[in-house]
């Protein structure tokens, strides 16, 4: 689109709202980027053996420790399933499942979900489970222990990454939008220039945007004013050289006027027809 005002002539080719959106995409692009890229150090962390010897590891065996003395404190027996259930809700990422004597007594799969041991997870693959044994009031129970610690640590880990991609994109569209913000206090800095009666003062243009068309609008406007008061100063001028002009044609013939009113009024003449 073609803009004309004053002496100037600006070729917008650029629009706001394409630029903000070619920076919120362009940063949306940098943030899934970056969040890809933590998901994937999250996982290659998480599957170190680093993190499963200093960090799971030590977690399941605390989480072990604490179900034996939940059981001590409260003197469950292997078939109290209704005080290990509380227990597990507690431990969301925890399946454990009590065998006393060869026979399951508590599996924490099947309570508070179904009855149907067919779904057992305990039991349909039991190698996948770490075996601790836990004294109960009724004896010593093997208990099939196994952590999602993973998946948490996962979960939680990935909520981080996700914020702060979000937090990275900010930043990022507020580095690529600052030139417009400073140059947008820019205009109004100079806009109280003009207001201060600064006709001189020339709006730098930059860009080829809408702030590039007002700047230039507003030197257009600065010049019309400047030029509407000069013709207004030339106009002043030339009526008061006009009105100077006619006084001096006036004041010769008023002065002669003012002369014989003078003799007439004194009375300095001899007679009437004088």
């Amino acid at each position: 689109m073609q803009k004309t005002a004053g002496k100037k002539t600006i070729f917008r080719i650029r629009n706001l709202y394409v630029e903000l959106m070619a920076a919120v995409a362009v940063a949306g692009i940098a943030m899934a980027a970056l969040c890809l890229l933590l998901f994937w150090g999250t996982n290659r962390f998480i599957a170190s053996a680093w993190a499963k010897q200093n960090i799971l590891q030590p977690k399941n065996v605390s989480t072990v420790a604490d179900f034996q003395e939940y059981v001590t404190q409260n003197g469950l027996a292997s078939t109290d399933a209704a005080q290990m259930d509380l227990w597990v809700r507690k431990h969301s990422y925890v399946v454990i499942g009590v065998q006393m004597n060869g026979s399951y007594t508590y599996d924490s799969s099947i309570y508070g979900y179904t009855n149907d041991i067919s779904v057992s997870f305990v039991r349909s693959d039991p190698s996948e489970f770490t075996i601790y044994h836990i004294n109960f009031t009724d004896g010593t129970a093997k208990v099939y222990y196994y952590g999602y610690f993973e998946d948490q640590m996962q979960t939680w880990m990935y909520r981080i990454a996700v914020m702060f991609s979000i937090l990275a994109m900010m930043i990022l569209l507020l580095l690529m939008i600052r030139k417009k913000i400073r140059y947008i206090h820019e205009l109004n800095d100079d806009i109280h220039i003009l207001e201060g009666g600064n006709l001189e003062f020339e709006v730098p243009i930059r860009g080829k945007d809408e702030l590039a068309s007002l700047a230039e609008s507003l030197n257009a406007m600065r010049r019309a004013l400047s030029q509407q008061m000069e013709n207004e100063r030339s106009a002043m001028q030339a009526n008061s050289k006009l009105v100077t002009a006619l006084s001096h044609d006036l004041r010769t013939p008023l002065t002669t006027q003012m002369g014989y009113l003078e003799i007439l009024k004194e009375h300095h003449y001899e007679n009437s027809e004088e």
